[in-house]
Order: structure tokens, then sequence, then C-alpha cells
């Protein structure tokens, strides 16, 4: 019986080996690939539309690495979205996967050969959050939309770095 016991708790929840986080993956990136397909626009970048996608970037020096949107306008210019996707994240501090998302997010931020920042963006998607974790999003997007120079907004505690852009998907089918 205890033998039993023991083994239970060795076994991994469902969630973590089923392919769960990777069929979220999968429904987002379909997304932007029906947008591609369709000649469409994001509608929080206007303008914009879809004209590459790229998985899984790490090997080209993206921390941000699950997609990389290449986006165009009406004269060529190219515009990037460096994603990061999760089904699921609590944004808190001492959730490690959180703080290792942020830190990439600026650390691809801050890398001249990479990102552009001024025009270039970076994406959290995840599933539904919670509305403490909602409203702190839209506190932090404010705070960096609204601050003048990145040394102004480096003055936010380092676990509250930058999410530049939300994308909050549904997981429900």
């Amino acid at each position: 019986m205890n033998s039993f016991k023991s083994f239970r708790k060795k076994v991994a929840p469902p969630e973590s080996t089923g392919g769960a986080g990777e069929s979220f993956e999968n429904r987002v990136n379909g997304l932007f690939a029906v947008l591609m397909l369709c000649n469409g626009e994001l509608t929080i970048l206007p303008g914009l539309k879809v004209s590459r996608l790229e998985f899984q970037t790490n090997d080209r020096g993206y921390e941000l690495d699950d997609t990389l949107i290449v986006l165009r306008d009406s004269k060529g210019d190219e515009t990037k979205i460096l994603a990061q996707i999760k089904r699921s994240l609590k944004l808190i501090e001492s959730n490690k996967e959180f703080r290792e998302t942020i830190t990439g997010a600026w650390s691809d931020y801050n890398n001249r050969n990479l990102f552009n920042k001024d025009k270039d963006y970076c994406l959290l998607a995840t599933g539904p959050l919670s509305s403490k974790d909602t409203n702190a999003i839209g506190w932090l997007c404010n705070r960096a939309r609204y601050c003048d120079v990145d040394d102004e907004f480096e003055t936010v505690p380092k676990y509250d770095l930058i999410i530049v852009s939300l994308l909050s998907l549904s997981t429900s089918s």
C-alpha cells in the first residue's frame, strides 16, 4: 500500500505531460497563421499584416522564443513581435516561469541586434488571467506607455520589468 502511494506522488499531472501547453501554443500560432493566409491585420496594430512566422527561435538568439511574427506595412517596412506563449501563468514574483519570461522580454527588448525599440513588440500570450493579474498588467502597461525614457521605466521593481503587449485567449473550446 505504501509503495503505491509513493508511486502516485511521482506521476506528473496530465497537464504537464499531455500536451496541454503545446495545444494552447498551436491554437495561438494558428490565429497568426490564419491572419497571414487571409492577409489580415492585428487589431492592436492596424496597417500591419502578418508576412512571416518563425517558431522556436532560441537558436537565433531570442529569449522570447516561441514565435516570431513578422509584420509588414504597405511600404514593405517590417515590424517584429517576439511572442512567448503560456497556457497559464501566475504573475507573481515567486513564480520562476514568470520571472524567466519577464527577464527574457527585458533582455530581448534591450538587444539592439534583434529588437528595434521604435517599432518591435514583445508579446505574452496566455490563457485567462485572474482579475488581480489583469489589473497588474494594466498598471504595468500604462506605466510603460507613459514613461518618457527607458531609465524612468527601469525604476519599476525588477519583477515588474516589461510586458509591452498582452494577448489573453480563452482556453475553452
